[in-house]
């Protein structure tokens, strides 16, 4: 099952991520607005307002809750590689994972052309889940290096990872799974030869 997809989505606003997703794998980014999505579901335009009691920002209302719902589902996916003896980012490895950062990178380009109209909602909540992405990384990497990870190796790995993900999901990779991963895990083991050994008051991680 992708992880990407929740086929019993009943909220609404899983239901727009669901309509999202399968929209994306047949049409480019422009198809995803606020009337696709509610034919997607089933609702016309005007139930879809009336349902969100904002008929007059129910575009900005709809790419904030497709956003929302696809970001938790974003790092529910990034959660398990992180969890790994080696603590290395997820990179996409099937076609489901593939299709599911090119959503991510997708609503991304919507956020910030929403941004740029002066609506920052769906920016928002795509620079905190970057964030919280970050912050896990950092995390898993200070549990496995025993020592706190240099905030430039945190950035410099989620930069590399930001890269490799593009690459695996473009229109005709030159990249393969493989070799990303090869990369990705060379980077990674790297960090632990230069890890820091400067004394801290509490070797152990906070919680994440």
């Amino acid at each position: 099952m992708s992880p990407f997809v929740r086929p019993d989505a009943a909220d609404l606003d899983e239901m727009l991520a669901d309509g999202a997703v399968a929209l994306l794998k047949k049409r480019n980014v422009s198809v995803v607005n606020a009337s696709a999505l509610a034919r997607w579901i089933g609702m016309s335009r005007q139930a879809l307002n009336e349902r969100l009691w904002d008929p007059d920002g129910a575009r900005r209302r709809v790419i904030a809750l497709t956003v929302g719902a696809f970001a938790d589902r974003w790092i529910a996916w990034v959660r398990p590689g992180l969890l790994d003896d080696l603590p290395l980012p997820s990179l996409p490895r099937t076609e489901d994972e593939v299709h599911g950062v090119r959503v991510w990178m997708a609503l991304s380009e919507l956020a910030r052309g929403d941004l740029v109209a002066g609506i920052p909602d769906a920016a928002a909540r795509i620079h905190a889940t970057r964030r919280q992405e970050r912050e896990v990384l950092r995390h898993r990497l200070w549990d496995w290096l025993g020592t706190p990870p240099d905030d430039d190796d945190v950035l410099e790995l989620c930069a590399l990872t930001d890269g490799l993900r593009s690459a695996l999901a473009a229109p005709i990779p030159d990249l393969t799974p493989e070799d990303a991963d090869r990369v990705l895990r060379s980077r990674v083991e790297a960090l632990r030869s230069g890890a820091r050994t400067t004394d801290t008051t509490d070797p152990s991680p906070p919680p994440a």
